[in-house]
């Protein structure tokens, strides 16, 4: 089967400047997911409109696609770049992937193990793979605001927010640790919808996420607790 790891990077960031080259050790954000899919053994493909992270990821030994201006704003979906990858690929004369091995790199700390966990549990009637973990509170009891006042976005009374937890289904979040896309959902979406209507849940332990300045404090903490 013919895989390929697609990393998508642009260079913009609002939170933490020019944050996926900001370091985690001795690592730059992006290296870490170039690395996990080198171990794997997968080619792997950044998507940037950046110089500096385009140089950084091919020293790192990804391939790097030029990504274009309107796939790198604020409100650009991943849709936009991978289908573009998906373009620049065809246009090299290389293959259409069976499968895409999606790596944020916002997703720093992974085991190849568990990605591998991941492949071979995809189920062929499936239309994408996504990793999730747990939350430890429900989803029907959080809040929005409108205006001064809190409100469910759910269609049930305000006080059923007061109800237990164990009342309610286990909720998860998606976490970024490991998508499975299938190219044929990407390029016939009429939606822009890369994942399809039939995500397979893939679940991972708790993981950090890059965000926050506070989330990359966190990140070099774990590390020196964790790798010698």
């Amino acid at each position: 089967m013919n895989i390929v790891s697609i990393i998508g990077a642009r260079g913009g960031s609002k939170r933490i400047p020019n944050k996926n080259l900001a370091r985690i050790g001795t690592i730059p954000l992006i290296g870490y997911s170039i690395m996990t899919a080198r171990n794997l053994g997968y080619p792997v493909y950044v998507s940037t409109d950046s110089p500096e992270i385009a140089e950084t990821s091919k020293g790192w030994g990804a391939e790097v696609i030029d990504r274009p201006p309107d796939f790198a704003t604020d409100l650009a979906t991943d849709y936009g770049w991978i289908f573009h990858l998906l373009l620049e690929l065809e246009a090299r004369g290389e293959h259409t992937p069976d499968l895409l091995l999606f790596l944020r790199p916002t997703t720093p700390i992974r085991a190849t193990f568990k990605i591998k966990e991941a492949l071979d549990s995809l189920d062929s009637s499936s239309s994408s793979l996504r990793s999730v973990e747990p939350i430890t509170e429900a989803l029907e009891k959080h809040f929005r605001i409108k205006g001064d006042y809190l409100e469910s976005p759910f269609p049930m009374e305000l006080d059923a927010t007061n109800l237990p937890n164990q009342v309610f289904p286990k909720a998860y979040r998606a976490n970024g640790y490991v998508d499975i896309l299938r190219p044929h959902q990407v390029k016939t979406s009429l939606t822009g919808d890369i994942y399809g209507t039939n995500i397979q849940a893939f679940i991972t332990p708790k993981t950090i996420e890059i965000d926050t300045l506070e989330d990359l404090d966190y990140a070099h903490y774990y590390l020196s607790k964790h790798v010698t």
